[in-house]
């Protein structure tokens, strides 16, 4: 399917964005990235040691702490050539101090970088955006190492029909409205194995439910396409979705995710493949928080993929009850009630004696040894 430029409208998808400066290559590469989504505010924040923190010696004193914090945020402010509301937070922990701050100016958008040691052009999170991320208020967007702040002409969104998944189709259509581009949608299935019996020693694998499993997929296509604008387009693909999407990263200039389905209601909740996105994929992505409890972002209802038919195995046989200790099983009873040939007790001779349990023959072997060896 073609796709055409969507029309901007006058739409504003962020109001108002918070980007954490920490003054190193990261920091640089989120102002680039909030100068790109282009937020009607910007603040730019730094946390700088608290004044409760015991100062080293030869350290300076928290006066001049606070003014180096400012001029950092001075300079952030220059490269980004737009006007920025400049913050420092006394606080050990930059992103708790991102989530107090975004939380209480009640910002819609937090902006964080790559850590130092990644690849160039690669997402590789630092400790600082991984806590960020994880219980945010509001979407999160990260930038790669190395970010020329390109505009998002070509926006990728990933959907398999929940609820967390609709919300992030949502934001990538705002964001598109807002400032053009291209929107394309993409739904990924994966087959299932199961285990089935081979070769001896080697195991094989067989996929299941294929038909069943495509079939949802596209639907969940058909359906998300039917609310977005025409020139959105849409694409069905096969494999493991985590990988697809990372492989769909390095051709467009954006990658919007959702969370996962579980966790609290409008906050970041990282799943396994958004995860794995925000660690490794080649552009900014932006991870949209849940949405609200009984607020479903989309019309369509939760889809889920198939499961593929299972076996129906029959129940094993019963086991046999053990017999209690010293009981006689059934047949040796049968033949003790006789004599020796056959006939019954009584009249052929006396009926054999019951065993004795182990439990009293040890019994007695240890009562006669300690008798013999008091007779010594």
């Amino acid at each position: 399917m073609a796709r055409r430029p969507c029309v901007p409208s006058v739409a504003v998808m962020f109001r108002h964005g918070l980007v954490g400066v920490d003054g190193s290559g990261g920091g640089r590469d989120a102002v680039a990235l909030a100068r790109a989504l282009a937020p009607e505010r910007l603040t730019l924040v730094h946390a700088h040691r608290p004044d409760r923190h015991p100062w080293p010696a030869g350290h300076p004193d928290p006066e001049a702490d606070r003014d180096a914090a400012r001029r950092l945020l001075e300079a952030a402010r220059v490269a980004l050539g737009a006007d920025a509301e400049l913050v420092t937070v006394a606080d050990a922990s930059p992103a708790r101090a991102l989530q107090q701050v975004a939380q209480e100016r009640e910002a819609d958008l937090i902006v964080v970088g790559s850590a130092h040691h990644g690849a160039v052009g690669r997402i590789v999170l630092g400790d600082v955006g991984r806590v960020v991320l994880h219980d945010a208020p509001c979407p999160v967007a990260v930038a790669p190492k190395d970010f020329d702040g390109a505009a998002p002409r070509q926006v990728a969104v990933g959907c398999d029909g929940t609820p967390e998944s609709q919300a992030a189709v949502d934001a990538a259509r705002d964001l598109v409205a807002t400032h053009g581009g291209a929107l394309t949608v993409y739904v990924v299935w994966e087959a299932p194995v199961v285990p089935v019996t081979g070769a001896p020693g080697a195991p094989a694998y067989v996929s299941q439910g294929l038909p069943e499993r495509r079939r949802w997929a596209e639907e969940t296509l058909e359906e998300t396409l039917a609310r977005l604008p025409g020139a959105t387009a849409g694409k069905v693909l096969n494999g493991r979705p985590r990988i697809e999407l990372e492989a769909i990263a390095s051709r467009h200039d954006l990658l919007v995710v959702g969370s996962r389905g579980w966790g609290t209601a409008r906050r970041v909740a990282l799943g396994s493949t958004s995860d794995w996105l925000v660690h490794h994929a080649a552009c900014p992505v932006l991870v949209v928080p849940r949405p609200a409890d009984g607020a479903d972002p989309a019309p369509p209802r939760r889809r889920r993929p198939p499961r593929p038919p299972t076996r129906s195995r029959s129940p094993p046989p019963p086991r046999p009850r053990p017999s209690p200790r010293g009981a006689v099983p059934a047949p040796a009873a049968a033949t003790a009630a006789r004599g020796p040939a056959g006939a019954p007790s009584g009249a052929a001779g006396a009926p054999r004696r019951r065993r004795r349990p182990v439990r009293d023959r040890d019994r007695a072997r240890r009562t006669a040894a300690c008798a013999r060896a008091s007779a010594t």
